[in-house]
């Protein structure tokens, strides 16, 4: 069978992203611990790097960064068409749909409330809420992907693709 080009695009695609999670992630560790030991100020409030905010970001750190790995490795095996690809690429879209509704409710019920505390007297009013509408806007932004390469793995064309073909008449 040919392959859908629906496959062709979303190879591409896990295989971008995954590479951008691979290359970017550890910028970010960086970022996020190692400003202060390089004499830097820290671009984030003390929410980001002290109790749940802080442990929460290490674990859905190392998590992304892993998905990101398995991500580059669903896009090769799709556009080999390997029947595993489609099953990692399902599992991904599972972590990280969520991954994304935990850390949208880590977000609502643990960060802003923090953040509202610790930079609220220095903020204008109107930043807190811009904030958390910019967050949640975040939210949403952060399912596109997983949804769209979840239904289209669904697709009845694109899981016929990844079948065995049936055996030819014997000879």
């Amino acid at each position: 069978m040919e392959r859908p080009t629906s496959v062709t695009v979303f190879a591409v695609l896990n295989m971008c992203f995954g590479a951008m999670g691979v290359i970017f992630t550890p910028i970010g560790v960086l970022l996020l611990v190692g400003v202060e030991r390089l004499g830097l100020p820290n671009p984030f409030p003390d929410a980001f790097s002290t109790g749940p905010m802080f442990v929460w970001n290490v674990i859905s750190t190392a998590f992304g960064f892993v998905a990101s790995a398995l991500l580059i490795a669903a896009g090769v095996g799709l556009f080999l068409l390997k029947p595993w690809a489609r099953t990692l690429s399902i599992g991904y879209t599972i972590y990280a749909i969520a991954s994304v509704v935990v850390g949208a409710v880590i977000t609502w019920l643990v960060f802003i409330p923090e953040i509202t505390k610790e930079i609220g007297a220095q903020t204008p009013a109107p930043m807190v809420p811009m904030m958390a509408v910019s967050m949640s806007f975040g939210t949403c932004a952060g399912l596109v992907y997983p949804i769209l390469l979840l239904i289209f793995m669904l697709l009845p064309k694109v899981a016929s693709a990844f079948k065995p073909p049936p055996p030819g008449p014997s000879a």
